[in-house]
């Protein structure tokens, strides 16, 4: 784990030449950022925790003859639960490939997520043709020293994954293709594309909705690709907001699940180059469902505690979600909300790499005019940010009783702990907290009328 020093910079070079003004306003960052370093420590104390009691549901019986085969886990047939040692989730830990681009993060914004709908103006949202989405590659390889990485951007009438990737290998990024849906015969041809490659991830979501509950047909599709050595990009989905009483809680179960896939990858390939994808979204309650809300301040802050946890606690880049809308049409007010979201991040920094270009509709929709948007918002934006300038603390609220809620929630009782899972107070009041303090600007609203761009 990183320590403070290396976060925040030294007392003696941060306080070096400047006002006693200046010097009492460091130490406040420092101190803040030294709290914030010890709630990630404490998450990932609690995670680990977490995957030994209450453990992971699964019954991929593959995945769990390997897990027990190591002489570390026990599986509870009797409630298909799965119970990893802490002490083989710490090795694991510390022979998993770290970064080593430090704490500052790789501050990159890219396009990511599974390929969305192609937004045409009159024909709504649609799979793009082949002449389409080389039109789109082109236009991202021209612009790449401005995209940090790409997934492929959409969805492609007649064209295989594979096929789409090899139109993407003329991009000189990180890439990220998706086999979960492959046949032997198509994952075949993406291994004979990308095996051995540094510059390809295979993005697998091993667990959404229900925490602690891993996907089955996932986990098939995790073992195949760690075998075959794909480097992973290991996803996980929360709804999170009215799920807790403190935002440290969706950060300890996505830290657990991203830990339960990290362990499987690197138990069946060691030393498999493994990145974190996991995605943390702000949901209200909407009749029995919890309804995410991409927009909000919540899901951006909560992506940038994601991000500083893994790097900071694991040195593991991780791959998050921000300046992403709601809304399925392109209009002033789907620009300012995805324009607010990125200027959160470089507001207070210390984050890897954010899917935020061409998207909107939460990562539903791609448009070619909205990655243009994107790109002249965000050169505008880092003008008033300088690239070391310096990371500005979170003030996470602490919360003790984390491992007391994932006992219940994790044991099954999600649904039926509805009462636990509204205290949403201590999220508005974070959110105030740091809008009060000029490091938040306001939501405009503007007129409902939609207009494309």
């Amino acid at each position: 784990m990183v320590t403070i020093d290396d976060i925040a910079g030294t007392e003696e070079h941060l306080n070096k030449d400047v006002s006693a003004e200046e010097r009492e306003k460091n130490n406040e960052i420092r101190k803040a950022l030294t709290d914030e370093l010890e709630t990630y420590k404490r998450i990932q104390d609690n995670a680990i925790e977490a995957l030994w009691y209450p453990g992971v549901k699964i019954t991929n019986k593959r995945l769990i003859e390997r897990l027990v085969g190591t002489g570390r886990a026990w599986y509870d047939g009797s409630i298909s639960r799965m119970h990893l040692s802490r002490n083989l989730v710490e090795d694991v830990l510390d022979s998993a490939p770290k970064s080593n681009n430090g704490c500052k993060g790789e501050k990159l914004f890219g396009i990511g997520g599974i390929p969305s709908h192609f937004y045409k103006h009159k024909g709504g949202p649609m799979q793009a043709d082949e002449s389409e989405f080389k039109e789109i590659i082109e236009y991202i390889k021209k612009h790449q020293a401005e995209i940090g990485f790409l997934s492929q951007p959409v969805a492609v009438m007649g064209v295989s994954t594979v096929e789409c990737n090899k139109i993407m290998d003329c991009v000189e990024r990180d890439k990220i293709t998706y086999s979960n849906h492959m046949g032997d015969i198509e994952f075949s041809k993406l291994v004979k594309l990308i095996s051995g490659r540094k510059d390809w991830y295979d993005s697998i979501c091993g667990f959404s909705n229900i925490p602690l509950v891993a996907d089955d047909n996932s986990m098939n599709t995790l073992l195949r690709s760690a075998e075959a050595g794909i480097p992973l990009r290991l996803t996980t989905l929360n709804k999170v907001g009215e799920a807790g009483y403190s935002p440290e809680i969706p950060l300890t179960i996505a830290a657990a699940e991203f830990y339960f896939m990290l362990t499987v990858a690197q138990i069946v390939k060691p030393r498999i180059n493994c990145v974190n994808g996991g995605i943390l979204v702000f949901a209200v309650k909407d009749k029995n469902n919890l309804r995410a809300v991409y927009r909000d301040d919540s899901t951006n802050l909560l992506e940038i505690a994601a991000s500083r946890f893994s790097r900071w606690a694991n040195e593991i880049p991780t791959y998050v979600i921000g300046g992403i809308n709601d809304e399925g049409v392109l209009d002033e007010q789907a620009h300012h909300d995805s324009m607010r979201g990125k200027e959160t991040f470089l507001t207070f920094g210390g984050y890897d790499n954010v899917r935020s270009l061409g998207m909107f509709n939460q990562l539903l929709y791609f448009a070619l005019e909205k990655l243009k948007v994107d790109l002249r918002m965000l050169e505008d934006l880092k003008k008033n940010f300088p690239k070391n300038r310096q990371i500005l603390p979170l003030k996470l609220p602490k919360y003790l009783k984390t491992l007391n809620t994932i006992e219940r929630v994790g044991s099954g009782d999600y649904w039926n702990d509805v009462s636990t899972l509204e205290q949403v107070m201590v999220y508005h009041d974070w959110k105030n907290d740091l809008m009060n303090k000029g490091l938040l600007t306001k939501r405009i609203m503007y007129s409902s009328n939609k207009t494309n761009v």
